[in-house]
């Protein structure tokens, strides 16, 4: 079952990636900072990225365990936490940003702007947001916790079930297959004390392990 369930991920995100048609000839943002290992994958070639530089629609990031890095996306700040993966799947400056995280936590500060169509997507889940804080983390079996700082996030499922506003000092949990539970107030922050699922990270030795998730798609 768990084999049959990632295939359909798999398939799905095969799909994401094709569906970047034309990618964008210019960057779309750059990396600001990197602390530890940011592996970058564009039109099927992997190197480490360092900050300063440029992002390209299509782009597949996958931070190290131990590690975290700092994209900003026209005037938007996304922060990747330690074992994370991240697809640019659509980004068209200024109003329309299409992410999907595959695996690891992911928090943004989004600019309001009028007429922004924002979504990060997950194995699980859907967020949209309007101008706000927000954090996204997703387990190894796709459940997403989804925590609001500021503001308010709808979210619902890749299927459109059971859609959830979700406002500022809560958060709520999604599982494949499934509408989003209950909210409830944040008690530690998705990823943290708040969701035993999605426990910190055990230190690795030298060499850190990569991130397994979908291909980058286009680019430059």
């Amino acid at each position: 079952m768990r084999r049959k369930t990632r295939a359909v991920f798999w398939t799905f995100l095969f799909c994401l990636t094709a569906a970047v048609i034309s990618p964008a000839e210019e960057p779309v943002g750059r990396v600001e900072w990197v602390k530890g290992r940011l592996n970058l994958t564009r039109a099927g070639r992997q190197h480490l990225a360092r900050a300063g530089e440029s992002l390209y629609e299509g782009d597949r990031l996958v931070t190290g365990r131990l590690s975290r890095a700092l994209l900003v996306l026209g005037g938007h700040r996304l922060e990747m936490g330690p074992a994370s993966t991240l697809l640019l799947v659509a980004v068209r400056p200024p109003t329309r940003y299409r992410f999907f995280l595959w695996l690891g936590r992911l928090r943004l500060a989004v600019t309001e702007l009028l007429g922004l169509d924002l979504r990060v997507e997950t194995p699980a889940a859907i967020a949209g947001v309007r101008g706000t804080v927000f954090r996204v983390a997703v387990a190894a079996d796709g459940t997403t916790v989804i925590g609001v700082e500021e503001g308010t996030v709808v979210v619902t499922t890749p299927a459109g079930e059971g859609e959830v506003a979700l406002h500022a000092g809560h958060e709520v949990t999604v599982r494949p297959g499934a509408p989003p539970m209950m909210p409830r107030k944040t008690t530690g922050g998705p990823g943290e004390e708040g969701d035993p699922q999605m426990g910190k990270e055990k230190e690795t030795p030298k060499g850190e392990e990569q991130g397994q998730g979908p291909q980058g798609g286009g680019g430059k």
